[in-house]
């Protein structure tokens, strides 16, 4: 259970920065307003990983000249028809969404760290003081409990990204991008659309997946084995819904180079237009309908490289 929560936790830190730098791109994209990142406010509420994914969120919109500089919409508003006082909360609190999950991160990685250099057999023998203990170390609560939380987590940053997503792609929230990120304005054409919609069902599957597997322990062996951790399967359960949140992260990658392209690769931050040339090496733009899972798997492949975070 330990080897699968390791191997699945090196894949989701990979999403979870790439998760980031979506997420950013929602900020500078939307034209939103980045007074929510400030360092002011998450030292007013000290949580390590809040702190954290403002600080990393807030480094990635640098230099933005379509973000909104701290403050100054408060002078500008009645002069903008198309803001809002506040931008809304799937946005202002990406830090605070994020940040729980990066801090469960951390207790996770150093309870299997404990776990694996921790000694499980049964019995245990001490040679020195010439002792048999029978007991119960080979139970893998730790482990359940750590990859059961880390599975909300990623039910809650699958649930961010569908949020985001759905603002990035509906003309009346996207401020001027567009129905549907459509750069061939004909009706007949649907742009992302049906990206969309896939996006939201892979959420769906994502968080159907979070069920705690430690509740369901059952009895077995004439009630010997009558309580256990269910580490392992926790852990092939949170291993099972990375896949999902990839394939949503490509999406929702796509989905930003598309509105680049809409509100033009001139007026984007540098980091953006860096992310875009990893991306259009492979992937066209969508002028008009055409499948799109060959791009989905292109963009799978650069996300799990690290290409893209």
């Amino acid at each position: 259970m330990s080897a699968i929560a390791i191997d699945a936790i090196e894949k989701f830190e990979i999403l979870l920065d790439t998760s980031e730098s979506f997420v950013a791109s929602v900020f500078e994209l939307l034209l939103c307003d980045i007074t929510p990142l400030e360092p002011f406010v998450h030292d007013s509420k000290p949580f390590d990983g809040q702190k954290l994914a403002a600080s990393n969120i807030l480094k990635k919109c640098e230099n933005s000249s379509l973000t909104h500089e701290a403050f100054s919409r408060y002078e500008n508003f009645h002069l903008e028809k198309e803001q809002n006082i506040q931008d809304r909360y799937s946005i202002r609190c990406s830090p605070q969404v994020l940040g729980v999950i990066h801090d469960n991160l951390e207790i996770a990685k150093k309870w299997i760290e404990t776990e694996i250099n921790g000694v499980n057999d049964n019995p245990l023998i001490d040679h020195i003081g010439k002792r048999i203990y029978t007991s119960g170390n080979f139970y893998g609560g730790y482990v359940a409990h750590a990859m059961d939380t880390m599975r909300i987590c990623v039910g809650n940053l699958a649930d961010l990204l569908d949020k985001e997503f759905g603002l990035l792609v509906d003309h009346k929230f996207n401020k001027g991008l567009g129905e549907s990120l459509k750069l061939n304005k004909k009706s007949t054409h649907h742009g992302f659309k049906a990206m969309q919609i896939t996006l939201s069902s892979l959420t769906a599957d994502v968080i159907m997946n979070t069920v705690p597997a430690s509740l369901h322990s059952r009895p077995t062996e004439s009630f010997n084995q009558d309580k256990v951790s269910m580490g392992t399967t926790a852990a092939l359960h949170f291993a099972k819904q990375l896949p999902d949140l990839t394939n949503m992260l490509s999406i929702a990658l796509m989905g930003m180079a598309q509105g680049v392209d809409l509100r033009g690769k001139e007026s984007v931050l540098l980091f953006y237009k860096t992310t875009m040339k990893l991306s259009e090496v492979k992937v066209k733009k969508l002028t008009n309908d055409r499948r799109m899972d060959i791009d989905i798997k292109v963009v799978n492949k650069m996300i799990r490289k690290g290409l893209l975070s």
